[in-house]
């Protein structure tokens, strides 16, 4: 038997979602293919699945997390964002940064991962479990993209991913930057690197004004909602370089039908 990655029990293994399924049924057509972290592969959401979780872990603990982040595509995420758009966001900062963690967990393994980074995310098991032993402290930040516009065209971000992100101007040397995107919500998670120095305040007031990440407005666990602008960010800046590095697998597709 396979060992759970999450509680270590060696018991009968379950396949687990990379995205919670509920978000690919509710989703719909913007599901039907999408690039996991394998190059060069496009895979039904039915294919974006892991199987190194026990029944107990995945139908208790990650299940609650599952139910939270589909509560909360009903009640804000499933909106797309335009231009001046304001809306408070209203979160349990628990359940979002544990779900955003299993997530990128999840991705991590599903594919060809670096293994430092799966090993990295590793180290968060328990608190994505349960919410205990987190092993370091982290920034989680909210950005809202807007759809891009040229002419009459109207091409509305609707796209989810998942991964490790080079922010330019950002420090590497300092933190870790994960990303989670869902349409026009966009979630970085920053993770301090060991024995590095960070300044909260001063990584929190660049974040806002660093052209990748402009707006970004940080979520803290000490309150549950928050007004966040749009920023100027549009779908092309922030999925473009996605879609291009697959064009040629959607010319395929396209011209299959």
């Amino acid at each position: 038997m396979k060992t759970c990655v999450f509680c270590g029990s060696n018991v009968k293994i379950s396949k687990e979602h990379v995205w919670s399924s509920c978000l690919l049924k509710k989703r719909k057509g913007n599901n039907k293919y999408t690039s996991n972290s394998v190059a060069d592969k496009f895979v039904g959401p039915n294919s974006l699945q892991v199987k190194d979780v026990c029944e107990k872990c995945n139908n208790d603990n990650l299940s609650e997390l599952d139910s939270y982040i589909c509560q909360l595509y009903d009640s804000q995420i499933n909106n797309v964002i335009e231009v001046n758009d304001k809306i408070l966001f209203e979160y349990d900062f628990s359940l979002l940064s544990r779900w955003l963690f299993k997530t990128l967990y999840n991705n991590a393994r599903s594919g060809n991962a670096d293994k430092y980074f799966i090993a990295l995310l590793n180290t968060f098991n328990q608190y994505i479990l349960n919410g205990t032993n987190n092993p370091t402290a982290f920034l989680v930040f909210l950005q809202l993209i807007i759809p891009y516009e040229e002419g009459n065209t109207k091409i509305p971000p609707t796209y989810m991913t998942a991964g490790t992100i080079n922010i330019p101007k950002l420090n590497v040397e300092d933190v870790y930057t994960f990303v989670v995107c869902i349409d026009s919500f966009r979630f970085f998670i920053v993770v301090p690197r060991l024995n590095a120095e960070i300044n909260i305040s001063e990584l929190e007031e660049l974040f806002s004004q660093l052209p990748a990440t402009k707006a970004s407005v940080r979520l803290k666990d000490s309150i549950d909602k928050q007004l966040i602008s749009a920023s100027e960010i549009t779908t092309l800046y922030a999925v473009g370089p996605l879609i291009m590095n697959d064009l040629c697998l959607w010319s395929k597709l396209i011209d299959k039908r």
